[in-house]
């Protein structure tokens, strides 16, 4: 591997980890970001997340990543995948993932998808100050959610016992207004 590619791939990490959205394990650890908690993790291609991050120029030394950029990066990525044209989601592409499941993922992940269906479009009728950026935060808060709720309807099989994760789990629910 070149010396590019290994630090594009450290940028990678560090954009995917700050963002929480997709863990494409770069860093091979399978318990990494999403898994500390719930033993299931979705994944999609990672292929257009390094384009993405080379037409938006970002730097791989750099650590500090505007919210502009994000949102930038996230509406590039999500587009190249087909998951999203704009702010428009293409509810075809998520049932089509979803269908690629196993049944127990499926089921938590189609409990996400209405969850946070619900969240975005209200977030985004109430908030001016995300309609006027430069690239539509609809599908970094949409895919935000998506991996936070897919923490708190973690299958039981897959759930880590723990106090803190009882905890996140919790805090999650409040924050998307799920019952507990």
């Amino acid at each position: 591997m070149n010396p590019r590619t290994v630090a594009n791939a450290f940028c990678f990490v560090a954009i995917v980890q700050v963002s929480a959205i997709v863990d494409f394990n770069i860093d091979g650890d399978p318990k990494s970001d999403s898994q500390v908690c719930c033993k299931l993790e979705y994944g999609f291609p990672q292929d257009p997340f390094h384009e993405c991050v080379q037409q938006g120029n970002l730097d791989p030394g750099r650590t500090n990543v505007t919210y502009e950029e994000l949102m930038c990066l996230h509406k590039c990525y999500y587009e190249s995948i087909g998951m999203f044209s704009g702010s428009k989601m293409i509810v075809a592409k998520y049932r089509q993932y979803a269908e690629s499941l196993d049944q127990e993922q499926r089921v938590a992940f189609n409990r996400c998808l209405a969850v946070c269906v619900a969240f975005t479009a209200n977030t985004m009728q109430n908030s001016k100050l995300l309609k006027q950026m430069a690239c539509s935060p609809v599908p970094y808060l949409f895919n935000r959610c998506l991996a936070e709720v897919g923490i708190a309807v973690c299958p039981t099989a897959r759930w880590i016992n723990a106090s803190f994760c009882d905890e996140l789990a919790q805090r999650i629910k409040r924050k998307y207004g799920m019952k507990p």
